[in-house]
């Protein structure tokens, strides 16, 4: 696929804003890499190579070149993640700031550095690969927009653990971004470091936790499992929306009910807001752990 004139302009100015601090050649490796990946549709090599729009060079050659580019030591990863968060990650009061972890599967890798063993969400299958954490943007018109997106090992000796990871991703976005913005979780994110650097930073925050781990509700005296706290809550508020059904693929209109209450779990020392979520045509909990209105 090749690409229109307005879209490589696009791409010009968007490598021009995001690499100001490197010299030419990096500039046109990083153009010719991101036009390569726009036109071929994937990530090969072999694939930038042959669908970037200038032809004046052989593909083989240019395919040489972005490999000996991509072994450079004399990239700063770093700075042109903070030239784009400083340039395209504006964040307003209201925006949706999702994180979450992905995976990158190397199903025929055998000589990729520090490969480790990761579960391919797509298949359900564990294999050779890698490790990502992607932090997304939506805005209220709908909008999305990548922040970041690293990839680690656990077989890297710098590797610490999984939520230092997510603390590095944190702290780079924030740097921007300050105290603007929800930052929502999925399970596996309730991690007692995580979970006290959200609140020491004031950051509005939202995490999916599971059942079994044990809370105070207000009120009561004994620790409680969440499932025990949320089976015996009344959810009295109610909203409709739309959900999209993952067998049919086909958006249904669906009513939730839900309710709140003050909790105190040990990784804090103030409480949290407990939010329980039943889909009133099923009757199954959702349990959300929340900082909003705090």
């Amino acid at each position: 696929m090749r690409l229109n004139e307005a879209v490589r302009k696009q791409l010009d100015q968007f490598v021009k804003d995001i690499s100001t601090k490197l010299d030419r050649w990096r500039q046109n490796f990083l153009i010719e890499a991101l036009g390569g990946m726009l036109g071929a549709q994937s990530v090969m090599l072999s694939g930038i190579a042959r669908n970037f729009c200038d032809k004046s060079i052989k593909p083989i050659y240019r395919e040489k070149r972005l490999s000996r580019n991509l072994q450079s030591d004399k990239w700063d990863e770093n700075q042109i993640e903070n030239q784009y968060l400083a340039k395209y990650g504006k964040i307003k009061w209201d925006t949706v700031i999702g994180c979450d972890i992905g995976d990158l599967r190397k199903k025929y890798g055998r000589a990729f550095q520090y490969m480790a063993r990761v579960h391919d969400g797509s298949e359900g299958k564990i294999g050779p690969g890698y490790w990502l954490i992607e932090v997304c943007a939506l805005y209220r018109n709908g909008r999305q927009k990548p922040l970041l997106l690293r990839v680690y090992s656990q077989e890297d000796p710098e590797f610490l653990s999984q939520p230092d990871e997510v603390i590095k991703a944190i702290e780079l976005v924030t740097r921007y971004s300050g105290l603007l913005g929800i930052w929502v979780f999925d399970r596996g994110f309730d991690d007692k470091k995580l979970l006290i650097l959200l609140k020491q930073k004031r950051l509005r925050f939202i995490v999916r936790v599971g059942f079994k781990r044990d809370v105070l509700a207000q009120g009561q005296e004994d620790w409680l499992s969440l499932g025990q706290v949320a089976s015996g809550m009344i959810t009295p508020y109610s909203h409709k929306m739309w959900i999209k059904n993952r067998q049919t693929q086909i958006y249904e209109l669906v009513s939730i009910d839900f309710e709140a209450v003050s909790i105190r779990i040990e990784a804090l020392e103030k409480s949290v807001e407990l939010v329980v979520v039943k889909r009133a045509d099923t009757g199954c909990n959702q349990k959300v752990c929340t900082a909003l209105g705090m």
